[in-house]
């Protein structure tokens, strides 16, 4: 069985590939003021997903596939939670989704508390970032990268936040920073691989009417 893939990756490579020629953002620094085009896409094919090194889960009404040698945790916390193939305790994949009625939130606080929580952390120092808003006709969505510090090893988060169907979803790689150009890709394949509801979280249908970069400071 070949897993179906869509023109969403080559939303996130430009985004990746943006990031990677701009640097990282200081977590004091303001984003950058001109607001990001659409004109100059490259839209392409994702990658298919051989069954042989990848697994499907099934998450009460959605799914998630992943990697066949990771082993997701069975437990109570969060939707999906998965160590990845190292050691590490503090490298992960996890999916969050919270119903907005029932938590009273959206997509922009629930944006607000993670930097709130992020700031306030002393023992998971906050560093750099870099952050994208996308605006679909359907939905919004912010794409980011977050540095952080435990000790002296240093960390990536690859994050992607969207709200479908009264959910906000959280879906989040982190991995160790020196791996970053290792998960990139896998990040794509994970994020436009999701189901919610029977649909792709990210469609080649969605239709991206504009994208900039977030201050997350001032946000």
């Amino acid at each position: 069985m070949i897993l179906n893939s869509n023109k969403w990756s080559a939303i996130i490579l430009m985004l990746l590939l943006l990031n990677a020629c701009n640097g990282r953002n200081s977590s004091k620094q303001k984003s950058v003021e001109n607001d990001l085009t659409t004109d100059s896409l490259q839209m392409r094919s994702g990658r298919s997903l051989d069954s042989n090194e990848w697994k499907c889960y099934a998450l009460q009404y959605d799914r998630i596939c992943c990697p066949l040698n990771w082993q997701p945790d069975k437990q109570s916390n969060y939707l999906f939670y998965t160590q990845l193939e190292d050691s590490d305790l503090n490298t992960f994949f996890v999916v969050l989704r919270h119903d907005t009625l029932m938590n009273k939130l959206n997509l922009d606080n629930y944006l607000r508390a993670l930097y709130v929580q992020l700031r306030e952390d002393t023992i998971e120092l906050f560093k750099e970032y870099t952050l994208n808003e996308l605006v679909f006709d359907d939905k919004k969505a912010f794409y980011g990268e977050f540095t952080t510090m435990i000790d002296d090893s240093l960390f990536l988060s690859f994050v992607m936040f969207t709200e479908v169907h009264g959910l906000v979803y959280d879906l989040t790689l982190k991995t160790p920073l020196k791996s970053r150009e290792l998960y990139r890709e896998l990040f794509q394949d994970l994020l436009y691989n999701y189901k919610a509801n029977g649909k792709f979280l990210f469609s080649e249908s969605d239709e991206l009417a504009s994208m900039r970069k977030i201050d997350i400071t001032t946000f």
